[in-house]
């Protein structure tokens, strides 16, 4: 169930609506959110840059190797 309340952002300064479920209420609005994610995103994608072919290819292997996809309960078979 999703709550909807007021909140005043300290990034934007602003008072806004957000939805939220039960006790995850969020410090800072939607759009404040998605332009802080966007730019540590833009941040590490240009860090990425300055690496070779064979760096970047040694990090894509190691991030397959320790993933571990999440199995739901009800999947698994016994």
């Amino acid at each position: 169930m999703a709550i909807l309340t007021h909140i005043h952002c300290p990034s934007c300064g602003e008072t806004k609506r957000v939805c939220h479920g039960f006790g995850d209420r969020p410090a800072e609005c939607h759009e404040c959110s998605s332009k802080r994610e966007a730019r540590a995103r833009a941040v590490h994608l240009a860090g990425l840059k300055a690496l070779t072919v064979e760096e970047r290819l040694a990090l894509i292997e190691e991030w397959i190797y320790d993933h571990k996809p999440h199995v739901r309960s009800h999947d698994a078979r016994f």
